[in-house]
C-alpha cells in the first residue's frame, strides 16, 4: 500500500467544508424570496439568488430537512416562521472537519504504519502495524524523477487539445423568444491553450493572468503550434478580441499575435458599454453570469465579412464569448472562431471578461 497526495487535496477538502452549510446571507435571501403565498420553482429562485443549481438545490434541501421550508407542489414555500439559523451548531460541525482535515495532513507526512494510523483514527483499541505499508516495508515511491521524464510529460500534456464546445442554448429565464441559440448566431467550436487544473500549461497560466503583461516566448509558441494544429472548415480571415479592463495589454497581444501566425488584420470592432459588469468568477449561475455579460458589450464600426478568431483570456462560464459571437453574426461576421489561453477559471487570477 502506497499513499500519494497532491495540492489539489485541499482545494478538495476546502470546497467540501466551506459548501456543507449555507451562509446566512443566502440563507435569509431565499427565505425573503419563499415568503409568499404561491410557490416558487427552483429555476424562479436561481434567478434571483448568486447560486448554481447544485448548490442552491442542496441548500433548499437542507432548509427542507430542518423545516425552514417547505417542498409542494410547484416548488417551494417558507416553513416554519421561527425557524432561526444555527450559526453556533454549523460552526461545530465546520470545526470537526477541520479537524479531520488535519488528520489527513499528518496522514500524509507520518512516518508510522499507515494502516494503524487509520485505525486510531477508528479508535480501534487493537491497532498495530500492518507490516505490507510503505513505511512498514521501507519501500516507498521515488522521492525524486529524472528531469528529462518531467519535460517530457510536461511537453505531451501541452500539445494536446482542449476544445471548447459552443452553448447551443440561452439560460432559462433569458428575454429570448427561443432558448435554442440559432445556428447563425452561435460560435464554431473553439480552443484554449491549456486548461487552468492541468499540469502542463495550468501552473504557468495561472500565473501568467495575474497580472497584465504581454506573452512570453513560451506561451506564443504554445499558440503558434495550437493554430498549426487547428483543422479550419473556414480559416479566420481577420482577428478581434474581447477588451479587458483587467489585462488590456494582455489580451492586445495576444490579438496581435495570433493575427500575426495567420498573416491576417487585427480588427477591434468589439467595445465595451458598460462599467459595471461583474468579473463572471463572481457569478454562480448561467442566468446571472448570461445577465451580466449581455449588451456589456457592442460590436462598433465595419465588421468584415469573413470568418473570425475572437480572442479572450479565459473561458468560464462561456456566456461572453456565446454573446460576443452572437453579435458578431448578427453584425455580419462569418463564422466565430474563439481562442482562448486558459479553460475554466485559474484560482490565482482574477478572471472573467467581464
Amino acid at each position: 500500500m502506497v499513499l500519494l497526495g497532491g495540492p489539489e487535496d485541499r482545494r478538495i477538502w476546502e470546497y467540501f467544508t466551506t459548501t456543507a452549510f449555507p451562509p446566512r446571507r443566502l440563507v435569509a435571501e431565499v427565505l425573503e424570496l419563499l415568503d409568499t403565498d404561491q410557490p416558487l420553482k427552483l429555476a424562479d429562485v436561481q434567478r434571483q439568488v448568486n447560486l448554481g443549481q447544485g448548490r442552491l438545490e442542496q441548500l433548499l434541501k437542507v432548509l427542507d430537512v430542518e423545516g425552514a421550508v417547505r417542498r409542494v407542489d410547484g416548488g417551494y414555500l417558507r416553513g416554519d416562521p421561527t425557524w432561526t439559523y444555527d450559526a453556533d451548531r454549523y460552526r461545530r460541525v465546520t470545526a470537526a472537519r477541520r479537524d479531520e482535515q488535519a488528520a489527513m495532513l499528518d496522514y500524509l507526512t507520518t512516518d508510522a504504519c499507515l494502516m494503524a494510523f487509520l485505525r486510531h483514527q477508528l479508535d480501534d483499541p487493537d491497532a498495530a502495524p500492518c507490516g505490507r505499508c510503505q513505511h512498514c516495508t521501507g519501500h516507498g515511491p521515488p522521492t525524486a524523477v529524472r528531469q528529462e521524464l518531467v519535460q517530457a510529460a510536461v511537453a505531451f500534456l501541452r500539445h494536446q487539445d482542449v476544445t471548447l464546445q459552443p452553448r447551443r442554448q440561452w439560460p432559462a429565464g433569458a428575454a429570448v423568444a427561443k432558448r435554442t441559440i440559432p445556428e447563425a448566431e452561435r460560435s464554431e467550436s473553439g480552443r484554449a491553450l491549456g486548461e487552468a487544473t492541468d499540469a502542463g500549461w495550468g501552473p504557468l497560466l495561472a500565473d501568467l493572468l495575474t497580472r497584465d503583461q504581454l506573452l512570453p516566448d513560451e506561451v506564443v509558441g504554445g499558440i503558434a503550434r495550437l493554430l498549426d494544429r487547428w483543422a479550419w472548415e473556414q480559416p479566420p480571415t481577420w482577428v478581434t478580441f474581447v477588451p479587458s479592463r483587467t489585462r488590456p495589454t494582455l489580451i492586445r497581444d495576444l490579438a496581435d499575435q495570433a493575427a500575426r501566425l495567420l498573416d491576417q488584420p487585427v480588427h477591434a470592432v468589439v467595445e465595451r458599454v458598460r462599467t459595471d459588469a461583474r468579473p463572471q468568477a463572481e457569478l454562480a449561475n448561467s442566468f446571472h453570469q448570461y445577465r451580466n455579460a449581455h449588451d456589456a458589450f457592442a460590436v462598433t464600426g465595419t465588421v468584415p465579412h469573413g470568418p473570425v478568431l475572437l480572442v479572450d483570456d479565459v473561458r468560464g462560464s462561456g456566456w461572453t464569448l456565446t454573446t460576443v459571437a452572437a453579435q458578431l453574426r448578427d453584425a455580419g461576421a462569418g463564422p466565430v472562431h474563439p481562442l482562448v489561453l486558459c479553460s475554466g477559471w485559474p484560482t490565482r487570477a482574477d478572471s472573467g471578461s467581464v
